[in-house]
């Protein structure tokens, strides 16, 4: 029978309003087991063992210390109101697709002791990291800019400024090097939308002046192409009759 650290009155108190752990992951002792698309990382008296790896699996000890990172795709959505170097407000919706490419890495900055908790603050570390650089970024550029160049305006220098930070290339018992262990693997911007319905009308008002402009001339060629091919049937059947009489 293994015992449960959700069970301690104080860690509970502690977790109250976190994520839902899987207690496979939470005991005290026993067997632990990761899934191919997790990483086990397995602490004893301070150092990793031989037992950690991709998928791989550990007896733990009450004194040892076992911690599951996720290493599959994860994606996340932010949204960021901010107004442009013309001082128009736009929405920005992006989704943004990431993963843990260096466990042991990631390790170092996140609790992985609790890796619903560790999931759910990167998530929301990530989104908040997003959203900032989005209204920094809208803020230097017009509205055309946001709504016509959205993928090298904002997609990838979103991608160039913020993957750095995260990403990292050190390893554990490197106490210099930066970065999380977190790769970004693409940033996709899927809507530009200006709030204000005038100014958004206002900047419909060209396009559809050319597309009305274009209808009334394409209008204006059908009728005098029908007109023509009137007037040929006309002297057609004119000559056939003068043809007749004579």
């Amino acid at each position: 029978m293994t015992t449960i650290d959700a069970h301690v009155p104080q860690l509970q108190d502690w977790r109250r309003g976190k994520p839902q752990e899987d207690p496979e992951k939470m005991k005290r002792w026993g067997v632990v087991t990761a899934k191919p698309s997790e990483h086990l990382i397995h602490v004893r008296g301070g150092r990793i063992t031989s037992r950690s790896g991709q998928g791989a699996w550990c007896f733990k000890w009450p004194w040892d210390s076992v911690a599951i990172v996720p290493t599959s795709l994860q994606r996340l959505r932010f949204s960021a109101d901010q107004v442009t170097a013309e001082k128009v407000g736009v929405e920005v919706v992006g989704l943004a697709v990431y993963r843990i490419a260096d466990p042991l890495l990631a390790y170092r900055v996140l609790n992985f002791s609790y890796p619903e908790r560790a999931q759910q603050k990167l998530e929301s570390t990530l989104t908040a990291m997003f959203i900032g650089a989005t209204r920094r970024l809208v803020a230097t550029l017009e509205v055309e800019d946001c709504l016509r160049k959205r993928k090298a305006a904002l997609a990838e220098e979103l991608l160039r400024e913020i993957s750095p930070v995260v990403g990292g290339d050190g390893h554990p018992d490197d106490s210099t090097n930066r970065g999380w262990g977190v790769v970004i693997d693409t940033i996709e911007i899927q809507e530009v939308r200006v709030l204000s319905r005038t100014v958004f009308a206002a900047m419909q008002a060209p396009y559809r002046a050319r597309v009305d402009q274009r209808a009334r001339e394409a209008a204006a060629v059908a009728e005098q192409a029908i007109a023509e091919r009137e007037a040929s049937c006309h002297r057609d059947a004119e000559l056939a009759r003068i043809n007749a009489e004579s």
